[in-house]
């Protein structure tokens, strides 16, 4: 089947029961025109991201609402319980953080040099973390947090470069700085993760509330022979790849809910597959858990909640590429 099509999804576990756990099978419902693959889901089943026409919306019950702008456009990045969502926007001349608590939106500011500031993750505190160029064009840039008003630089591990990718409900920091991962707290301020065995690269992107962070790692660049990892009680897991005959060069590691489960996606040499991951079931592809006759192709998981529902992309054919959103229903 040639896909050209790509398609945003929502996996959902059926019952209560399933929280927490991986479904052996979903079906699968179209929920019509989204856009951009930058997307999130919180614990209510709503929804954040960017339409076709590069405004933020939120999605919620077959309803999307189209968010407002600084000027021109708005980037829909992150969505907590409360329905707060960070993102960006551009005013005309300038990339801002902003906040969307309803249809409006704020903004947050900036560091006292920045160039632009882009709001990636909110928890249900309200507290904001994204990052900030301070150079001309894209680079230098440095990890920033945004509360109660007031905006904080976070600083680097080894006065390069930083930008923060995930914050949790206890208000701890991940991201990647200087091509490393990093944990930072309020107490103990910015700190290297280790890098597993005979990697020398890596990059955290989200954190649960129990503390346990995901990310990517790679023993040379994020080019090739990228991995997903597991950093958990001071240690990092390198969970591997999906075994063969589903032969996936590299996996990167994007989302992580309270039970631990983790989804991501799979390069190969044709395209991407959308993978989930537990401790008891390991990695696995999600095309493998829909049915074939459904004529989907699930390329990227990229959001995870607490009652195991799944953000995500995918493909069917024809020569449409506009983004459609899709809901998975676990059905057993």
């Amino acid at each position: 089947m040639n896909c050209t099509a790509k398609h945003l999804l929502v996996w959902a576990t059926a019952e209560a029961a399933c929280i927490g756990a991986i479904a052996q099978s979903y079906s699968v419902t179209d929920l019509g025109v989204l856009g951009r693959p930058e997307m999130q889901l919180n614990n209510l089943s709503q929804v954040t991201g960017t339409t076709l026409a590069n405004h933020a919306f939120r999605w919620e019950r077959g309803v999307v609402t189209t968010l407002g702008t600084l000027g021109t456009t708005s980037f829909g990045r992150e969505i907590n319980d409360t329905g707060q969502i960070a993102g960006y926007s551009y005013n005309g001349s300038t990339m801002r953080a902003a906040l969307f608590p309803a249809t409006n939106l704020i903004d947050l500011g900036a560091l006292s040099s920045a160039v632009a500031s882009y709001a990636i993750a909110i928890n249900n505190a309200g507290q904001v973390v994204g990052y900030t160029v301070t150079g001309p064009g894209s680079y230098p840039y440095v990890a920033t947090l945004w509360q109660g008003g007031n905006v904080t630089n976070l600083g680097t591990l080894f006065g390069y470069f930083s930008r923060a990718s995930g914050i949790n409900n206890s208000g701890t920091i991940v991201g990647m700085s200087d091509n490393h991962a990093f944990v930072c707290t309020p107490a103990r301020g910015m700190q290297l993760l280790p890098d597993p065995s005979g990697c020398i690269y890596s990059s955290a992107e989200a954190i649960n509330d129990a503390g346990v962070i995901v990310g990517s790692t790679s023993p040379t660049n994020f080019s090739c022979a990228v991995h997903a990892v597991v950093w958990k009680d001071g240690k990092a897991t390198d969970i591997g790849l999906l075994i063969p005959p589903t032969a996936f060069a590299s996996i990167y590691a994007y989302a992580i809910n309270s039970a631990e489960v983790i989804v991501g996606d799979a390069d190969t040499l044709t395209g991407t597959h959308a993978i989930i991951y537990d401790v008891t079931d390991g990695m696995r592809d999600l095309n493998t858990l829909i049915a074939p006759s459904s004529g989907w192709v699930l390329t990227s998981s990229a959001a995870i909640n607490d009652s195991g529902q799944i953000l995500g992309l995918g493909q069917q054919g024809g020569a449409n590429p506009e983004l459609i959103c899709l809901l998975l229903e676990a059905i057993s």
